[in-house]
């Protein structure tokens, strides 16, 4: 397999985790299954998958740059899911569970890609 074709398919993974994210955030109450672990554990694991593979490859600027995007789009995710979706409101607690998952899958990265 190619560079290119590995990048290609490490890039798509990426994507589909990160619609799975903003799906599982916006979904109505209802449609989430009750078998689901803990809301925060899921909430710092998502964030944690979606910047560790960064952090082994990419240099710490780009990592830290990924990392504040994907923080805000966690607030953001967290606004419209209070605003918008009927059973969901918006929780600071989530808000942190997903810094502290960043920061798990940054240092994670960070020691992986050394």
């Amino acid at each position: 397999m190619l560079w290119s074709d590995a990048i290609l398919v490490a890039g798509t993974l990426w994507g589909l985790a990160l619609l799975a994210v903003v799906g599982g955030t916006l979904a109505p109450s209802n449609w989430l299954p009750a078998w689901l672990p803990n809301d925060k554990l899921m909430h710092s694991a998502a964030y944690a998958l979606l910047l560790l593979p960064a952090a082994a490859w990419l240099t710490c600027h780009w990592v830290l740059i990924l990392a504040c995007t994907l923080f805000a789009v966690g607030v953001i995710l967290e606004w419209i899911q209070g605003r918008l979706i009927p059973g969901r409101q918006f929780c600071w607690q989530d808000v942190a569970a997903n810094g502290v998952g960043l920061v798990a899958g940054g240092t994670l990265g960070g020691l992986v890609g050394t």
